[in-house]
C-alpha cells in the first residue's frame, strides 16, 4: 500500500508498505542538483553540500555520524544529479528511528565547519580526477556538455576543480538556504514500515524544526529543445576509442513517448539479442559491450548509444550502427520485438517493485514529477497499449540525422565521425 501526504510545513511524505520485509529505505529527496547552479561560482556547489552533510553537525563530528550508523548495521549513503540531491538510508525496521534522527540531524544542524571544507575539497577534486580517468565517462561528460549547451544542465555535476577550490562556506550557506527548503523535499519510506510510523517520526524529527512553511507547486517543463549536429573528440593516451551516439527526446513529462522511447532503447540495445549487440559484436566482433539507454532529464531526454572498441574498427562501427537505424527507420520493429521489449520493460519494473530502494525513489520520483503516485499497474497497462505502428512512426521522429551528436575518447583526434556515421553500400547485408 502506498500512502501519500503534504505535511504543514510543505514537505511531502511518500510511504510503501510492503509486507514480509525486514527491512527500511528511508531516502530525503532534495529537488536540488547541479542544473540549479546559474552562477559558474557555483557550479559543483550542489555536490559539495552533499558531501559536507557527512562531516559534521552541532551533535556529533564527521566520525560519530558514520559510526552510529554502522554500529547499528545501517547502510547509508548520498548522491547528487542535475536534478536532485538524495540522502539514504536502509536498515531493518528496529533501527529506522536512528537512521531518521540522524538524517534530520545533517539536515538541520550541519555546521559546514571551514576546516572540514577544506579538507573535503580536496577529496572532491579526487573524486573529478578518478572520473576524468575513465574514459567512458569523460566520454559522456563531454557530449552532455555540448548536448546541453546554452543551460545549466551542461556542466559536470561535481564542478571543475577550480570551481570547487574557490566556493566558500558563505556561498554554500546561500545555496543551502534558498534550496534545502520544505517545498523541495520529500521524505520516502518503503519497506517495513506503516504509514502511521513514518508520520510519527518525520512529525518528531523534521516537523518542528522547519523554520518556514512552503508550499510544492507541480509545474511541468515545456521547453522546444533541440541540438546542432555536431562531434565532440577528447584526446586520451588509452587502448580503446570509446564512443557515445546521443539523440535528442522528449523530456519526462511526456508521458507518452517516455514510454516509446524506452521500448525502442530496449529493442535497438537493451540485451544481448537487441539489434544493435547482434550487429555490431556477435556478427562483426567489433566490441566487447554495446547498448543504448534513454536518459530521461527535465528539458530533455538523452537517447544515447555507448560503447568501445579499437580505434581501427571505429569507421566501420559507426557505419554499422548507422545502417542498424536506417533498417529501422526504413523497415520498422517487429511484432516479436515489440513484444519482447515490453516483457522486459514489465519484467524490470515488477523486480524494482521487489526493492525496498527502488520503491522509495520510484514514489518520490513520481511524486515529485507527475505530482501523483503512478503506480506499477497503471505503468504496465500503458506499456501494453503501445502499438507497432506507434513505436515504427516514432522512429522515424526520433532519428534525425540533424539531431544528433557524437562524441569519443581516444588517441586519434583528427577524424570526421560523420563521414563513418551514415548509410552506406554495406547496408544491404542488414536486415
Amino acid at each position: 500500500m502506498i500512502n501519500v501526504k503534504e505535511l504543514k510545513s510543505g514537505t511531502r511524505l511518500a510511504v510503501c508498505n510492503m509486507p514480509g520485509f525486514e527491512g527500511v529505505s528511508f531516502k530525503m529527496f532534495v529537488f536540488c542538483g547541479s542544473g540549479n547552479e546559474i552562477d559558474p561560482k557555483d557550479y559543483g556547489i550542489s555536490h559539495l553540500i552533499e558531501h559536507m552533510f557527512f562531516k559534521g553537525t552541532k551533535k556529533r563530528n564527521a566520525y560519530q555520524i558514520v559510526q552510529e550508523l554502522d554500529k547499528l548495521g545501517i547502510q547509508s549513503n548520498a548522491y547528487t544529479s542535475s536534478n536532485t540531491t538524495c540522502y539514504y538510508t536502509y536498515g531493518t525496521g528496529e533501527t529506522l528511528e536512528k537512521s531518521v534522527e540522524i538524517i534530520s540531524d545533517m539536515l538541520f544542524n550541519s555546521t559546514f565547519d571551514e576546516d572540514e571544507l577544506a579538507r573535503e575539497k580536496l577529496v572532491v577534486c579526487e573524486e573529478i580526477d578518478m572520473y576524468q580517468d575513465k574514459p567512458d565517462a569523460v566520454c559522456e561528460m563531454a557530449l552532455l556538455n555540448e548536448f546541453f549547451k546554452g543551460t545549466t544542465f551542461a556542466h559536470d555535476i561535481a564542478g571543475s576543480k577550480e570551481s570547487v577550490l574557490n566556493i566558500t562556506r558563505e556561498q554554500i550557506l546561500k545555496y543551502y538556504k534558498k534550496h534545502y527548503s520544505p517545498k523541495n523535499i520529500i521524505l520516502s519510506f518503503a519497506g517495513n514500515i506503516t504509514t502511521e510510523k513514518a508520520e510519527e517520526l518525520v512529525n518528531k524529527y523534521f516537523e518542528p524544526y522547519f523554520k518556514k512553511q512552503e508550499k510544492f507547486e507541480y509545474k511541468p517543463i515545456n521547453v522546444d529543445f533541440s541540438i546542432d549536429k555536431k562531434q565532440v573528440i577528447t584526446k586520451k593516451t588509452i587502448k580503446q576509442a570509446q564512443l557515445m551516439i546521443a539523440y535528442n527526446a522528449a523530456n519526462r513529462y511526456n508521458d507518452k513517448e517516455t514510454i516509446l522511447n524506452g521500448l525502442i532503447s530496449n529493442m535497438l540495445g537493451g540485451g544481448m539479442s537487441s539489434r544493435l549487440f547482434q550487429e555490431v559484436r556477435e556478427k562483426l566482433g567489433l566490441v566487447y559491450s554495446i547498448s543504448s539507454f534513454n536518459d530521461v532529464g527535465d528539458i530533455a531526454s538523452v537517447f544515447s548509444i555507448s560503447l568501445g572498441t579499437s580505434p581501427k574498427k571505429v569507421p566501420l562501427a559507426l557505419k554499422t550502427i548507422n545502417c542498424v537505424i536506417k533498417e529501422v527507420v526504413k523497415n520498422g520493429f517487429t511484432e516479436e520485438e515489440l513484444m519482447q521489449a515490453k516483457n522486459m520493460t514489465i519484467s524490470a519494473l515488477k523486480l524494482q517493485s521487489d526493492s525496498p530502494s527502488g520503491m522509495a525513489t520510484r514514489i518520490a520520483t513520481s511524486l515529485q514529477y507527475k505530482n501523483k503516485i503512478v503506480t506499477k499497474e497503471e505503468t504496465i497497462e500503458k506499456i501494453n497499449k503501445v502499438t507497432l505502428n506507434e513505436i515504427n512512426k516514432h522512429v522515424k521522429k526520433l532519428f534525425d540525422d540533424k539531431n544528433c551528436i557524437l562524441s569519443m575518447v581516444a588517441k586519434n583526434t583528427d577524424l570526421n565521425l560523420f563521414d563513418y556515421y551514415k548509410s552506406s553500400e554495406n547496408c544491404e547485408r542488414i536486415k
